[in-house]
């Protein structure tokens, strides 16, 4: 009788080792992706984990077992929980453009693998730049327009790279985030840049091309998106506005010891313009000072007038009441082509 019970014991030990074993096969098995979300109640540190470990070279949009890295998990704090229990990974950007050729010739092919917000609020423009020549290759920006405006370069700095001969490089073209909602946008939805190229070793005009690229960073074309109207500033002055361009005095400020006039404007003809502001007077006293910009064909401009606070001094000017000058605006290509030329006033 004493045997029975011991018999059951170790029956019941056998058992207990062959489940064990089991699960510890079944452990080893891997994680199995997620096909359309992740299950409520996975454990986001242990997916991520996981996911790390398949990951293989993503930094420009490798696939992890088909799905890409980014569609899946960035890091844990990214995802967010929704009705029913399913965990689903929040949009890592409105930017879609991706890997969208621009120009590609039998030496140079430059390639727009996409556009990235950085955790600066700034926007990133990456390029993938493929020289195929035997020379070094100098890639130059002229001048970009968001959203229909002319914008300055990223501090002043215009975007610009090299490559060398057989080299296949990415460079980066950035944007300030700060600078997207003066164009009456919330993001970049038309990107237009004048950019051209040349070999390192020839004359600056002997060039490989000078083009201009317009993208759709988020998805848009130029039958879908239209330029918004401009947003009128408290207390701004039109100072001209006729069919073919309208410039308007949105306010004054003080920046970099310098006093400027804050002005709009906008080129309604398809002809580059010259806008000049010439023969300023401060309180009725010639400053012996003007300002001009050239202003793209179909395009806007946020710009300013500056007048350095060392002339006022030299005039003793302590406080601008008014400011008196010509407008004079013509043709960039035909002189004799005048859109305005007159008198104007502001007064502060």
């Amino acid at each position: 009788m004493k045997r029975i019970p011991a018999i059951l014991l170790i029956v019941v030990m056998i058992f207990t080792l062959f489940s064990c074993r089991k699960s510890k096969d079944k452990k080893d098995e891997g994680f199995d992706e997620p096909k359309d979300g992740l299950s409520g109640g996975a454990d986001i540190e242990e997916i991520f984990s996981n996911l790390k470990k398949k990951k293989r070279n993503f930094e420009y949009g490798e696939y992890v077992n088909g799905t890409e890295l980014g569609e899946i998990i960035s890091k844990p704090t990214d995802y967010s929980t929704e009705a029913g229990g399913t965990i689903t990974p929040k949009p890592l950007s409105v930017y879609t453009i991706s890997n969208e050729v621009i120009f590609s010739n039998a030496d140079l092919t430059i390639t727009v693998t996409g556009v990235h917000i950085h955790e600066s609020g700034n926007v990133i423009l990456t390029f993938l730049c493929d020289n195929k020549s035997a020379k070094e290759i100098k890639i130059f920006e002229d001048y970009v327009a968001l959203n229909g405006y002319t914008w300055p370069s990223f501090d002043g700095n215009k975007w610009y790279t090299k490559v060398a001969a057989g080299e296949t490089k990415y460079s980066e073209m950035w944007f300030k985030g700060e600078d997207i909602p003066k164009t009456n946008c919330t993001e970049i939805n038309e990107l237009e840049i004048h950019m051209y190229a040349r070999f390192a070793d020839s004359v600056p005009t002997d060039r490989i091309f000078q083009d201009i690229f317009v993208l759709y960073p988020t998805g848009l074309d130029a039958s879908t998106f239209t330029y918004p109207e401009k947003v009128p500033v408290p207390g701004e002055v039109i100072i001209a506005d006729n069919e073919g361009v309208k410039v308007v005095i949105e306010g004054t400020s003080e920046i970099e010891d310098s006093y400027r006039l804050n002005v709009y404007l906008e080129n309604k003809t398809n002809r580059s313009l010259v806008v000049e502001f010439e023969d300023i007077h401060i309180n009725g006293i010639d400053i012996k000072w003007g300002d001009g910009f050239d202003l793209r064909q179909k395009k806007r401009f946020l710009t300013a007038v500056w007048i350095g606070n060392n002339i006022l001094k030299k005039y003793g000017i302590t406080e601008v009441n008014e400011v008196e000058f010509n407008l004079f605006i013509f043709d960039l290509n035909d002189g004799k082509n005048v859109l305005c030329n007159g008198p104007c006033a502001y007064l502060p």
